[in-house]
């Protein structure tokens, strides 16, 4: 008897327990500030409708959700929405606070919708006369624009980023052939046919392994 009063007396604290740990879960998911609520055009503030017609005036919008940060002491929480569209054809994401500031925003574009210097600046750094742009994307985070141009020549790929006023910062070629396994496998690269040597010693001018 005195066993299962025991049996008993534990069953109750360990619900006991339970209900407590999942009151203050319940608790402190309600201090976490919400985030992803789906959000309509016609909800915006105004600041960031503005916002939205100053960047891009023929903007169409698609998804748009709003995300609230924790609120720091003293201060309220930072709001923010992420949305999502496109101009034309091109593809256009934006992250702009409730007082318009936009904070980041990227943009698929086509070769013939880039400025002349970045145009220009893509072609002259990738060298090969047959290098044609196959599309772009803009960046702009905290106020500053950035180009990443795609294009090929022969069987290469080129990665080409640069500021608006067609500097390149950074380029990347690479086989457009070329097969990249995953996990431990590596790129596939053919290696060089074997040369003979004369009769007589080594080659001259060997190759220099560009």
């Amino acid at each position: 008897m005195k066993h299962e009063r025991f049996v008993l007396f534990l069953s109750v604290v360990v619900i006991a327990l339970f209900v407590s740990v999942s009151a203050r879960a319940q608790e402190g998911r309600k201090k976490r500030a919400p985030g992803g609520e789906a959000v309509k055009m016609e909800d915006l503030p105004g600041a960031v409708v503005d916002a939205i017609t100053r960047e891009e005036p023929n903007f169409t919008s698609g998804k748009i959700s709003k995300s609230q940060g924790r609120a720091k002491e003293g201060q309220p929480a930072k709001i923010t929405y992420n949305i999502s569209g496109t101009v034309g054809e091109s593809q256009v994401q934006m992250s702009i606070s409730d007082d318009g500031t936009v904070l980041r925003k990227m943009k698929q574009m086509n070769a013939d919708d880039l400025p002349p210097l970045v145009s220009s600046g893509a072609k002259h750094a990738a060298s090969p006369p047959d290098f044609v742009i196959t599309g772009a994307r803009l960046t702009n985070k905290s106020g500053q624009d950035v180009y990443e141009v795609q294009g090929t020549a022969g069987d290469l790929k080129y990665s080409i980023t640069m500021t608006p006023e067609g500097i390149v910062t950074s380029l990347k070629a690479s086989s457009a052939a070329a097969k990249v396994g995953k996990g431990k496998d590596k790129a596939k690269r053919k290696k060089p046919p074997k040369r003979k040597k004369k009769e007589g010693g080594d080659l001259g001018g060997g190759d220099m392994g560009w």
